[in-house]
């Protein structure tokens, strides 16, 4: 992580608080709802400072937390490409996973 700073301590910068707002945070961008709080996920954090907009989604608590869930359970992997992250591929697959467990 950039300069070894912690990576709860990066949610505390300056840089993630402006990274953050150039997030559109209407609505979840897995189940879509609107309902609040909406957290900032990272689909890719190799080094933080080179985290861009596009590497984030906003996600409401409940698919924020199956996302996690998932890739804790090694039931959503990372997938490189020539060693370059495939965090939309990654983000389709988890959207597809994680709706069919809330329809449940």
């Amino acid at each position: 992580m950039g300069n070894k700073m912690l990576y709860k301590n990066y949610l505390k910068s300056n840089h993630w608080y402006l990274l953050k707002k150039r997030v559109d945070k209407t609505h979840c961008s897995i189940c879509y709802t609107e309902e609040k709080p909406l957290d900032v996920h990272h689909l890719w954090y190799r080094d933080l400072f080179t985290v861009k907009p596009k590497h984030l989604r906003a996600l409401c608590r409940k698919c924020h937390y199956m996302f996690h869930d998932l890739q804790n359970e090694g039931k959503l992997p990372v997938s490189y490409n020539n060693g370059v992250p495939q965090f939309r591929v990654l983000f389709r697959r988890a959207k597809k996973l994680i709706l069919n467990i809330r329809k449940k």
